[in-house]
């Protein structure tokens, strides 16, 4: 059976050169693994592995920096966008209101 690896990190830009480099923090970036899961669950020690592959992303003009990572064994649920879009809707009127009385 496959899992997700999914491995969020730091995303810097550079601002200078190669021979003067000035790196930014720029957010946040993510990379996906998929792989067997028993070779997930018994690897001795994943977050160097992944470490190890996030800083090989880098180069001279971007680097990435391993922040932490998660394991997914099933796809996550979908809940519904026509349900979140309606609390956010009755939300937003609530802060209104509260905002009209006060």
């Amino acid at each position: 059976m496959e899992a997700t690896i999914i491995i969020s990190t730091q995303y810097y830009e550079n601002y200078g050169d190669s021979q003067r480099p000035h790196w930014k923090p720029k957010g946040g970036f993510q990379f996906k693994v998929v792989a067997n899961d028993e070779l997930i669950m018994y690897t001795h020690d994943l977050k160097a592995i992944l470490t190890e592959m996030v800083a090989e992303q880098s180069n001279d003009h971007e680097r990435f920096e391993y922040i932490e990572h998660e394991v997914h064994f099933t796809d996550p649920y979908q809940l519904s966008t026509m349900q979140f879009e309606q609390r956010v809707r009755e939300q937003f009127e609530q802060v209104c209101q509260q905002r009209q009385s006060a």
